[in-house]
């Protein structure tokens, strides 16, 4: 699915080694991200700003698929960082209405600390309507279904 996604879609981010990448799906609205074995910092804020320019300039999405399936690890001041300064910001982009569609990683502690962190959310004032799938598929038609369950 991230290869038939990420050859047909439009690219916001990439970077060379591939382990982060973001898209922007217009003909269902939403954003895919994708990362997968083990992420720098530096790829990783660079995705995510650029992702913080794009929304509400270029494309007005509230939606996000986050393909984390295949991450090993992310850093601890990028998980902060997303937390404290990515995720409110992209919030208000959003005009404060998001639904998230979320693969959780296969590491079990990339997975706890994706749960820390969406549990957080709220505490912060950012309410995001949140799936957490297994599999890509799934959450994939979950984001591009009009009518969530």
């Amino acid at each position: 699915m991230v290869q038939a996604i990420t050859t047909s879609q439009k690219k916001i981010y990439e970077d060379k080694s591939k382990t982060i990448g973001i898209f922007a799906v217009p003909e269902f609205e939403y954003y895919y991200v994708y990362s997968q074995n083990h992420l720098r910092i530096e790829e990783y804020k660079e995705a995510y700003t650029q992702l913080l320019e794009m929304a509400g300039t270029k494309y007005h999405f509230n939606k996000l698929v986050l393909s984390l399936g295949n991450l090993v690890s992310t850093p601890l001041m990028g998980r902060a960082w997303f937390a404290a300064h990515f995720s409110p910001n992209f919030y208000k982009k959003v005009n404060k209405d998001l639904t998230a569609a979320v693969i959780k990683p296969q590491n079990k502690f990339e997975a706890v600390t994706i749960d820390i962190i969406s549990g957080s959310l709220p505490k912060m004032g950012i309410n995001v309507k949140t799936q957490f799938f297994e599999d890509e598929q799934n959450a994939i038609k979950w984001i591009e279904n009009p009518i969530f369950e």
